[in-house]
């Protein structure tokens, strides 16, 4: 019998998660059910290990705090619905969905779930399930090493990374979330978080601006991989980029938050300090900068 797919998402926040995930939804490809992303696995490494910390960790929370502490963030997360309107689907709520917040959280417990989601979603068409938390990117080598065999006995699993031009990524995080400076780190390197996840399960990178702008060989790049068609790609607020100039949208709150201008002066500044290992390290790799990425853009 064919296995469903399992989509992970493992990419980074302000890179247009949410209209990619809507895009595989509206698609039928694979659907994430009632809620559009669950930090499970995240949950489960950082705060659920049953067996106490790995050689090298800190010392282990006492047990019953840990199990506390995944429950409380698990079960508000399962309070709410979606950001957008249009795909709060009743229908794909998964049964006693709220039992995935109790112990003994396992990666079985995470498998279950998303096989009992499978038999909702699938007489709709969809070719699988969906994860699209981005905290996904966050788990440790030897957590995928343990745990990345399991998931491919029970699930086709394709993992997925979007980005977006450095700059504009972590202009959009760290002025949405209140950060004076962002600097650049492992948790948000782009090419250290694709080569660790295709070490040990198929993954893929997408580049924002290519998807959405480009010339359509980023989009046959990914319905090679994810072996399905897309018809059309949901709209997304970062593409065109309007930056200071955004405006409010319904159907897209995650990506509709005023900022403040980013100008020529200190994209350049950003670019020849902060940022530029970043780039160097992916002209390095790939030849080239993508579209639009390394250049400020005039804003009208």
């Amino acid at each position: 019998m064919t296995k469903p797919v399992l989509w992970l998402t493992c990419g980074f926040a302000f890179s247009a998660t949410s209209p990619l995930a809507y895009t595989f939804e509206q698609n039928n490809f694979v659907h994430s059910g009632y809620y559009k992303e669950i930090d499970f696995l995240i949950n489960l490494e950082k705060n659920g290990r049953m067996e106490g910390p790995l050689p090298g960790e800190k010392g282990c929370i006492k047990l019953e705090f840990k199990q506390k502490k995944i429950r409380r963030h698990l079960y508000h997360q399962l309070r709410y619905t979606r950001k957008t309107k249009h795909q709060v689907t009743p229908k794909y709520k998964v049964p006693d969905a709220h039992k995935i917040a109790y112990e003994p959280y396992t990666i079985s417990q995470f498998i279950d779930y998303h096989l009992a989601l499978w038999d909702i979603v699938k007489v709709d068409g969809y070719k699988g399930v969906a994860n699209f938390s981005n905290q996904n990117r966050r788990l440790s080598h030897e957590f995928l090493s343990e745990n990345s065999e399991l998931l491919m006995k029970h699930f086709d699993v394709k993992c997925g990374l979007i980005v977006r031009d450095p700059i504009r990524r972590a202009w959009a995080f760290g002025n949405t979330k209140g950060l004076e400076v962002f600097h650049p780190s492992h948790n948000w390197d782009y090419l250290y978080n694709y080569d660790k996840f295709r070490k040990y399960l198929p993954t893929h990178m997408i580049v924002m601006e290519e998807l959405w702008e480009g010339d359509g060989t980023e989009k046959a790049r990914l319905e090679e991989f994810i072996d399905h068609p897309i018809d059309k790609l949901y709209k997304n607020q970062f593409a065109p980029d309007r930056g200071h100039l955004l405006e409010y949208d319904e159907d897209l709150r995650d990506q509709s938050a005023k900022l403040p201008e980013l100008t020529s002066e200190l994209y350049e500044q950003m670019r020849h300090t902060m940022f530029a290992k970043t780039y160097r390290d992916w002209e390095k790799r790939f030849g080239k900068l993508p579209l639009y990425w390394g250049k400020p853009l005039e804003y009208k």
